[in-house]
């Protein structure tokens, strides 16, 4: 089974010597700090771009107004024709060397896609899960030695991933 949300925060509490939730929307209190922990690492990891969350080629249409919406789960987003100058701003692909949202035409990307943790490689989601309940437990000023085995174990999943992302790309 794929790593998930409630396996990365149980990880991480027992990190910290704290007893397992049953349910990922739990009301226990140190829930919400490895969730917070959890989500940026999530973004941070994919935002780099891997076979598994990355689409090339992908056609955005201008909506009637002529603005290029971009869609929301998107983390990256370049004109698959490097000679066009959009860049994302905000919601919307924007024209910075005519100052315009109003594109006007149907735009092929290179985009980024923030997927959710279920979706990911067991891969990916692994080394989620390792550097969530690293960067989780030296927050909690965690035992130096104890830290130093889980950065080990954050390295290991890193080189894991580099090997899938070789072997994918």
């Amino acid at each position: 089974n794929m790593t998930d949300k409630l396996e990365i925060v149980n990880a991480a509490l027992a990190a910290t010597g704290v007893s397992p939730v049953s349910t990922y929307d739990s009301q226990h209190p140190d829930v919400a700090p490895v969730d917070a922990v959890m989500r940026r690492v999530t973004k941070q990891v994919q935002k780099r771009g891997y076979w598994f969350n990355k689409d090339y080629s992908l056609t955005l249409t201008a909506d009637s107004n002529g603005k290029v919406l971009i869609p929301t789960n998107t983390l990256k987003v370049d004109p698959s024709d490097r000679r066009l100058p959009y860049v994302q701003r905000g919601k919307f692909l924007y024209d910075p060397v005519a100052h315009t949202f109003a594109i006007g035409v149907s735009v092929d990307v290179d985009i980024v896609f923030q997927l959710e943790i279920e979706d990911l490689p067991e891969s990916a989601g692994m080394y989620i899960l390792e550097r969530t309940v690293y960067e989780f437990y030296v927050n909690d000023d965690g035992d130096a030695g104890k830290a130093q085995a889980i950065s080990q174990r954050k390295d290991a999943a890193w080189i894991e991933l580099k090997a899938d992302e070789l072997e994918n790309a």
